[in-house]
Parts: C-alpha cells; sequence; structure tokens
C-alpha cells in the first residue's frame, strides 16, 4: 500500500510504513495506475514505482500549472489530470494538453476510471463520462444529486457520490452491462435497430446509421438522408433489409443499406413489417397492406380480415413459432390460423379495450397485448378453439401506457411504457417476477 501523510509519500503492508527516499511532496491525491501510484507534485504529476524494491520514484511529467492535483491513465494511455477548480486531458497520441471545458468538467473535484476503462468527472452540478470517443453529461434533471463533493467508483461498477447537503448516493447497475449512445455519438432520432452481428448494427432513423466497429460512433449511411422516420428494419433471407417508413410504405435496401426500390406514392405508412417464407410481407398502419413480390419491387393490396368490416390499422403485428400472424389493429386481434380461417379476439371475449397498440408472441399460443389506452397488458392464450385472458394492471406493473413489447430469442418479455421498461423471463410474472428499469438505472 501507498500513502501519504502531510504530503510526504510512505509505502508499506497495511501496519509498518516507510517513507519513499526523495519523492516530491503530494498536491491533492494518490491514484493507482497499476503498480505505479500518480500524483501531482511541483513542476507536473509524479510516480512511484511499487513493483520495485524498494519502491522507485520518477521524476515529474511535466506539465504547464503547479496546481495538478489528482490524475489516472484511461485504456488508450490519455493522461486525465485534475487542476484547482479545472481539468484537463494529456493525449497520448500528440502529447498536447487540452483544457477541458467548463460544460464539461467546470469546478470539479474528482477523478476516477471504471473496469470498462471509462473516466468519470464529477462537477458541482454536473457528471461527465468519457467513454473513448465522446464525452456524456448528466445534470440533476436527469436524476443526479446536487452539489457533489466525493466520488469512488468500486469494483462491482458501483458508483458512490457524497454530497454537501443531502448524504451519500450509490448508482448500481444491477448486473445490467449497459452501452448508451446519444447525439454526441452521431445519433438523432432513433425509430428502429437491426443487430446482425456485435460489430453490425444498423438503427434507423432520419436515414440509415451503422455503428462503428469499436461501437464508439454511429456513421450516416450515404444515399439514405432521404428514408425519413425508418420505424421498422426487417432482414430479408437473402441478406437484404426492407425498412419500414413513417413517410412512404417500405423500401427494399441492399445488405450495405442502398436504396434499391420505393414505391413512387408515399402518403401511407409503414409501421411494422412481417415476412412470409413465399416472400410477401405484410406492412401495418392504415391500412395494413399485403406487398407481394414483383420481380425487384412489391405489389401493393389492403388486407381483408374476414369478420372484421372494411380496413383494419395496425401499429404492431408478429409471427408466432409456426408462422402465423398476430394482427394487433383498432379492432382487436386477429390471428390467422390457416390459409382460410381465422380467429379475432375482442372485448366480447374478455380484452379491456379493442384498439391494440402492441403485441408480442411467445411460443405458438400465447400472446401479449398492450392497449392503445388503457394503462394495462394482457396474457392471451389460444386454448381449445377459444381463448384464456389474464390481465396486468396496477401499481405493481407500472402506471404507464404501454408502448412497446418484445420477446427476446430467451423467452424473455420486454415491455416499454412511459414510466421506463420492465423486463420478465416469462416463468414468474407475478408483480416480483418483473425487473422495472428507469432513468435510476
Amino acid at each position: 500500500e501507498v500513502a501519504d501523510f502531510y504530503r510526504r509519500l510512505f509505502v508499506g503492508d497495511g501496519f509498518n510504513f516507510q517513507p519513499i527516499p526523495d519523492a516530491e511532496p503530494v498536491n491533492g491525491r494518490l491514484t493507482m495506475d497499476g503498480e505505479t501510484a500518480l500524483y501531482g507534485c511541483k513542476g507536473g504529476l509524479c510516480e512511484v514505482d511499487l513493483s520495485a524494491a524498494p519502491p522507485a520514484f520518477r521524476r515529474p511529467i511535466p506539465l504547464t500549472r503547479d496546481d495538478a492535483t489528482t490524475a489516472l491513465r484511461d485504456a488508450s494511455g490519455n493522461l486525465w489530470i485534475n487542476y484547482t477548480g479545472k481539468a484537463a486531458v494529456r493525449w497520448s497520441a500528440t502529447g498536447a494538453v487540452q483544457e477541458l471545458p467548463f460544460d464539461v468538467a467546470g469546478g470539479h473535484y474528482f477523478l476516477d476510471r471504471d473496469t470498462d476503462g471509462r473516466v468519470w468527472i464529477p462537477s458541482t452540478n454536473r457528471l461527465a463520462i468519457w467513454r473513448g470517443g465522446a464525452f456524456e453529461t448528466t445534470e440533476p434533471k436527469h436524476g443526479l444529486p446536487a452539489r457533489i463533493r466525493a466520488m469512488k467508483i468500486t469494483r462491482d461498477g458501483t458508483l458512490w457520490l457524497g454530497t454537501e447537503t443531502r448524504g451519500l448516493y450509490r448508482w448500481a447497475s444491477r448486473g445490467w452491462n449497459w452501452e448508451t449512445w446519444t447525439e454526441a455519438q452521431g445519433l438523432d432520432e432513433v425509430w428502429s435497430v437491426l443487430p446482425r452481428s456485435r460489430t453490425d448494427v444498423l438503427a434507423g432513423g432520419n436515414g440509415l446509421l451503422k455503428l462503428s466497429p469499436e461501437r464508439e460512433r454511429w456513421l450516416r449511411v450515404p444515399g439514405t438522408e432521404s428514408l425519413r422516420f425508418l420505424t421498422h428494419l426487417l432482414p430479408r433471407p437473402d441478406g437484404r433489409i426492407l425498412a419500414g417508413l413513417y413517410w412512404g410504405w417500405m423500401a427494399l435496401l441492399s445488405a450495405g443499406g442502398q436504396v434499391l426500390f420505393r414505391p413512387q406514392e408515399r402518403y401511407i405508412s409503414g409501421m411494422r413489417l412481417v415476412q412470409f417464407p413465399d416472400g410477401e410481407v405484410w406492412m401495418g398502419n392504415y391500412p395494413v397492406m399485403r406487398a407481394i413480390p414483383s420481380g425487384e419491387s412489391y405489389e401493393f393490396r389492403p388486407l381483408q380480415v374476414p369478420g372484421v368490416g372494411g380496413m383494419i390499422a395496425s401499429q404492431d403485428m408478429e409471427l408466432d413459432a409456426r408462422g402465423r400472424p398476430w394482427v394487433c389493429h383498432n379492432a382487436g386481434l386477429s390471428i390467422r390460423l390457416s390459409a382460410d380461417e381465422w380467429k379475432t379476439v375482442t372485448t366480447k371475449d374478455g380484452l379491456l379495450q379493442n384498439w391494440c397498440r402492441a403485441i408480442a408472441v411467445r411460443g405458438e399460443n400465447e400472446g401479449w397485448y398492450g392497449y392503445n389506452q388503457e394503462p394495462a397488458f394482457s396474457r392471451i392464450v389460444l386454448k381449445d378453439g377459444g381463448v384464456e385472458i389474464t390481465h396486468f394492471r396496477g401499481a405493481a406493473f407500472g402506471n404507464g401506457i404501454t408502448r412497446f413489447l418484445q420477446v427476446d430469442r430467451r423467452g424473455w418479455l420486454w415491455r416499454g411504457s412511459a414510466d421506463g421498461v420492465y423486463v420478465s423471463d416469462g416463468k414468474d410474472v407475478s408483480p416480483d417476477g418483473w425487473v422495472h428499469l428507469s432513468v435510476a438505472d
């Protein structure tokens, strides 16, 4: 262990300490960089190599200021430095020292680095995080406590913040591995995401965006600027991509994102797409359309559901494990059981409301139904020619209207609402079986 006492450096085993000869006096705090202790000293920064016997003092890393108090290195070798009320970074590639702007590190006190290599820089009323390409900042309006005076990140990733007047705060990710991207990493609006592999991820918003291989920046795919509001990205078996468009039906894109086909008429929105083995695509919104392949393009026809009068409007639809479509629409839920047989579920069968906003399907016979205006959701199970419906509502399941429902490859159920995201493993769907993720996470 290494410690400073009245600005002198000592090394020991926690009980017996000896002074380090010739070490410069300490300004501020010590930080550990592997087997090296790093600290501010006269003339810049000083280091002590603790792997040597006895520990070896190294002369200062020169800086233009003498008031450096804390410093640390990130995974790229950049040196982050805390001065009195300011912060700077010495870039390893050039050796240049850049002072950080006030909106990133105004009046800050501490630096720390987590196990993922991110650098955390707290200020009085701000917390900035360097992720290897840009800063993310959070403020009290996002839930950050005000008047921060101390910070520490523990080995399990828990962030501790001490404040001047409101005590001690802890932020823990509860084992969830988060990656976050904002405008600083090249995003604007995001309406859809298509992960094809860990290093090949697409996002749809105002044009098509592609995540860089190091997962740090989003780059717009050239030629897709005119594709406004890409509501859904659906891969085809041949590697090409179908893109639902809020303004303009849908488009067919190459694997690299180039536009291959787009209808001339653009007054119908394509909110949600499902694709069948024969290549036919159904496109949700008003009305629901069938897109039938015709060479390198598609012909569009309205979907007719027997027993449901007129054309239907749909915001969501899914295929079950047998490839049967579950169409969530303004008159309930319609399931095509076979080529000429449909089952439509409405309030007559026990639903709380006919207008469906979201649908997710687990297996062959289980669907999860989100209401357009009711702060509730329901499980619908096909059983013996009928349906069995269970409702989920009340504070334990959140008071917000359902925004989306999805089932992942494990069978876990994800529900988005106005108050965050709720996740269940699908086995325990009691109030205790849901994890609520919100801005606090």
